[in-house]
């Protein structure tokens, strides 16, 4: 935080916000990741890995997260993943699920969400740029997330589950993404997405017939009833000047939404079968 800086604090209230922005400028995070960290789950009676931290924990506040550089260090985490690729044992020998969990959560929060800036930052070794996993019939959420000239590594997607109203906005941007999903896993219930002159390319599974990818994606074809969430009542999409690197199949999925609309111009797609569904 700048020196000096006073931010309100006096959140008591439901549905009060922290407008008086909290700037986080300047930093450098150096982090190393532990080759697993176990919990059990008593529901599934099993094990999994888990080794995540948080950067930024958003509840109802306004952040300007600027020029700041995080290093995560997880070479010892994609050995353990190299050698067990669907499972590893623990010193008790039990075995363990979900070794692929490990990085950081930039933006998190569990209950309202809040407004965010990010400028000039280089960020590696995210596993969620945004994780806003909120409870089913939440009344009031919203994240309005401006985001320009970064540079981001890993899991590039924001996580929104059950937020009501979503306002993103990303602006001369370059994505190193490694999965599938590039912006959207879930979305808001209301969702307004702003791309303009970014660079996504993505960094795993390079050959040609790799898995799509999408810029959002919403579970709908699951077999799992508590998988599957709901899409959005309504979704704008306004992109242009955007190039698109090693991105395979239609990075819109048709979904059957009422108010969609998708205005994309000025677009360079690299790869020959890109495309959108409109």
């Amino acid at each position: 935080m700048v020196p000096g800086h006073k931010a309100g604090t006096d959140l008591e209230g439901s549905n009060k916000m922290c407008l008086d922005p909290i700037r986080i400028e300047g930093n450098t995070i150096e982090s190393k990741a532990f080759p697993f960290m176990v919990y059990f789950d008593n529901e599934k009676q099993e094990y999994y890995a888990s080794e995540t931290h948080i950067v930024l924990n958003v509840e109802n506040a306004s952040a300007q997260f600027n020029g700041n550089t995080i290093n995560e260090d997880s070479r010892c985490v994609q050995n353990v993943i190299d050698q067990n690729p669907d499972k590893i044992v623990d010193l008790n020998s039990q075995i363990i699920s979900d070794v692929q969990n490990h990085g950081y959560y930039l933006l998190y929060s569990r209950d309202k969400g809040g407004i965010i800036s990010m400028n000039d930052n280089v960020l590696r070794g995210i596993a969620n740029l945004g994780n806003f996993c909120f409870e089913a019939g939440n009344s009031f959420s919203r994240i309005e997330l401006t985001v320009s000239n970064n540079v981001f590594y890993g899991k590039t997607s924001c996580y929104n589950l059950y937020v009501k109203e979503g306002l993103f906005k990303f602006f001369n941007n370059v994505f190193f993404a490694e999965n599938f999903i590039l912006l959207m896993q879930e979305m808001p219930i209301q969702t307004t997405l702003i791309l303009k002159e970014n660079v996504f390319k993505r960094v795993s599974n390079n050959e040609e017939n790799a898995p799509f990818t999408n810029l959002y994606y919403c579970e709908q074809n699951s077999q799992d009833e508590s998988f599957i969430f709901p899409l959005p009542d309504y979704l704008t999409i306004i992109s242009s000047g955007n190039i698109f690197d090693n991105i395979w199949g239609n990075i819109c999925p048709d979904y059957p939404i009422e108010n969609v609309q998708i205005c994309s111009s000025n677009e360079h797609p690299i790869d020959q079968n890109f495309g959108t569904n409109e």
